[in-house]
């Protein structure tokens, strides 16, 4: 070394005669992608590739650089205790003040994901390239902190340009989520004078005016809980009042005792209430299925309309059986068979 460099050497000329001259570039390239210049990147790539820089080493170094990068930005002062040289430390700093410890994380990311395939690329070079122009195009990846800030930020700036902030009302997000055919209650007196009392002379009326076809009833439940919907779809929704919804299933009906036990029994009560959007309690009684007239040789006669056909088919153990077993099974089409079709 002294004498390529004679007396006074410096750190470039003991690296030059190392071999180590390529680390120049590192700080030059991360310097580029940091500032988001693509084409500065490139051209400095090339005249490392033109200098001799092996490619494979030099990726390996690059990989290195970007995690001592890391490191210095999360550990600051304390980053003499990795394998980072002091005189390293301080360059390296300069370089992370203006980029965020995520943005940094993401780079480095990006290198080990494609370290692999670098290794077993014909074409490095080319391969570094693609790497590099992916890195510069970026974008600043901002803290999570600072997202939260802005969202908050954006909230607060709603509310206060909103029609409830500027009256003093906060109708909050749940009743913003409330479903518009449910009649909003609770909150401050509206401008008739709404006491109390007639807020709850409101909700008694209500069930009435929410009571709608019992399929749409059934597919809620089976929206929300597929299996249980499954074992009520034989169900007739006979009453609601005061809260309490009767439901009539036939008599013998293969899940009746499963529907009676109380976590089904709670669970159906619960989605009952969102359906209603009240509390809801859960009466279940049998009813009786209508009786097959029976003809002149003692067989039970067909049923003669599409609705016993389905109510037939419905209650059938196998066919509900078979809803069971699939989630989100529902019965779309009842199509008779004639006597025209047995015979083939």
């Amino acid at each position: 070394i002294i004498s390529y460099a004679g007396q006074n050497i410096s750190d470039e000329e003991v690296e030059d005669i190392l071999g180590l001259s390529d680390r120049k570039y590192l700080y030059r390239l991360s310097e580029a992608v940091l500032a988001r210049n693509a084409s500065d990147c490139l051209m400095i790539l090339e005249e490392a590739y033109l200098a001799g820089v092996d490619m494979k080493h030099f990726y390996a170094m690059l990989l290195k650089h970007f995690r001592n990068l890391l490191l210095v930005k999360i550990a600051a002062d304390g980053s003499s205790s990795f394998d980072i040289a002091p005189e390293q430390v301080e360059k390296l700093k300069i370089q992370t003040n203006n980029t965020t410890r995520e943005t940094l994380q993401r780079y480095l990311e990006i290198l080990l994901d494609e370290a692999d395939n670098l290794r077993r690329s014909q074409e490095v070079r080319m391969k570094i390239e693609a790497v590099l122009v992916r890195m510069a195009y970026l974008a600043p990846v901002l803290p999570v902190g600072e997202i939260l800030a802005t969202l908050e930020s954006l909230e607060q700036k709603i509310r206060a340009g909103s029609p409830a902030a500027q009256g003093g009302t906060d109708a909050g997000p749940v009743a913003a989520k409330q479903p518009s055919e449910y009649p909003q209650t609770g909150g401050a007196e509206d401008d008739s004078g709404s006491t109390p009392q007639k807020v709850a002379e409101t909700e008694a009326r209500r069930p009435a005016e929410r009571f709608g076809p019992e399929d749409d009833l059934k597919k809620f439940v089976k929206k929300e809980n597929p299996r249980l919907g499954a074992k009520i779809d034989a169900a007739e929704v006979l009453q609601l009042e005061n809260g309490c919804l009767t439901l009539g299933f036939p008599q013998g009906y293969i899940f009746l005792d499963n529907l009676l036990e109380k976590q089904q029994k709670e669970e159906l009560e619960r989605i009952a209430g969102l359906y209603y959007s009240q509390k809801v309690s859960l009466k279940i009684i049998t009813i009786e299925a209508p009786k097959a007239n029976s003809n002149g040789n003692g067989r039970s006669a067909r049923p003669n309309n599409l609705a016993d056909l389905k109510r037939e088919a419905v209650n059938s153990p196998h066919f509900q059986k078979i809803l069971a077993e699939f989630d989100g099974a529902e019965l779309v089409e009842i199509k008779p068979i004639t006597d025209k079709n047995n015979r083939g």
